[in-house]
């Protein structure tokens, strides 16, 4: 009798156990279900107002989601670490416009404008989203602000001037290093930077190219210890050993053209991006009017040419969605951008254009 007594209350708690396991299941599966949806925001220059889609990745298109109109002509975007907060380079006005990123439709409010110490051609932010880093091409200078929960503050923290037209600037994946690209002086300087938002010059405190090169933008690979920079005159690529530990470039280890041999006319380059997965790199060329394809060597860094896709006219920046399976591109020139497919192999699916107004001359992308 003891012996049944004994069985029937395993058989009890091993039900109720069961009961507890399968009750619990759903809730835990609902908990680990994350929705995240593409943006891609467009700088409509000479319209004055950003233009907003989302990126379907089943049916493989864009849908319009309205846009935002500015008080100035926006350039270069950025979007902060927490994908809460868009700043937009307002070149005319010399200012950066502020803007809330709504989180459920990823439409965009206007916060306020912030004037800054000159035409900024760039725009980032550090690592936590405290300070607003700048570049001005024609001021030959950047620059760093702080950001408030309202935006960017007009307090600068810092003013660096720069060799001669400055184009990018960006921090390491780390955070703890900036590079500023100078197109004209053919240098990249070098910095470190503080936790007050300053920038202190590395030793060295840059890497020169050689003359007429033209560094513009750069990105690195995954792991974080190469860096490749597009050049806008020499149009080339070229590939950098980046050590970590000291914050500095070494090389280059390879350059290669962007180009077809057999292309003779005008050309110059404008953007770089590299996909998520650091198996292939991209490169616009203006004047050739295509994004050049390379794919990466994972062992070396080396890159090799899978070929020259046709775009709009006169890309002149691009972005690579965070999924790394598409790229949307702009035809400064065109009034359109251009939707493409990354196939397995690199090269580049065209799959639909739209019209966007005059001047598209920046894109970017974020997941929601």
């Amino acid at each position: 009798m003891a012996m049944k007594s004994k069985l029937l209350s395993i058989i009890f708690l091993l039900f109720l156990n069961f009961s507890f396991v399968s009750w619990t299941k759903p809730e835990i599966i609902k908990d680990s279900a994350v929705k995240s949806d593409c943006y891609v925001y467009v700088s409509i220059n000479k319209g004055k107002k950003i233009a907003i889609f989302k990126l379907d990745p089943v049916k493989e298109i864009l849908i319009p989601g309205g846009e935002v109109n500015l008080n100035g002509e926006p350039g270069s975007l950025c979007i902060d670490p927490s994908h809460k907060k868009m700043y937009a380079g307002l070149r005319d006005t010399k200012s950066v416009a502020s803007l809330n990123i709504d989180q459920s439709s990823g439409r965009l409010v206007q916060i306020k404008d912030t004037p800054i110490a000159d035409s900024p051609v760039y725009v980032s932010t550090d690592k936590k989203g405290k300070f607003l880093l700048f570049t001005s091409y024609g001021g030959s200078k950047s620059g760093v602000y702080p950001i408030d929960p309202d935006g960017v503050n007009k307090n600068v923290v810092q003013i660096v001037e720069a060799h001669l037209n400055p184009h990018m600037i960006k921090m390491d994946a780390s955070g703890k290093f900036v590079f500023v690209s100078n197109k004209e002086g053919d240098f990249i300087q070098e910095f470190i930077f503080q936790k007050d938002g300053s920038l202190k010059a590395n030793n060295p405190k840059e890497i020169a190219f050689k003359s007429k090169t033209g560094p513009r933008h750069f990105t690195f690979n995954p792991s974080g210890d190469i860096m490749y920079v597009v050049t806008e005159m020499a149009c080339t690529v070229m590939a950098f050993h980046f050590d970590k530990k000291t914050g500095t470039l070494k090389g280059p280890f390879q350059e290669i053209t962007t180009k077809p041999s057999d292309f003779t006319a005008k050309n110059t380059c404008a953007d770089i991006h590299i996909t998520p997965d650091g198996k292939f790199l991209y490169a616009s060329n203006r004047g050739h009017d295509s994004l050049a394809g390379f794919s990466v060597d994972a062992k070396t860094g080396k890159i090799i040419p899978i070929g020259w896709f046709g775009t709009e006219k006169e890309p002149r920046e691009f972005d690579i969605d965070p999924s790394g399976r598409f790229i949307i591109a702009a035809g400064e020139s065109s009034g359109r951008i251009a939707l493409y497919k990354i196939q397995s192999n690199g090269t580049l699916q065209p799959l639909k254009t739209y019209e966007v107004g005059k001047w598209p001359v920046w894109v970017t992308t974020v997941m929601l």
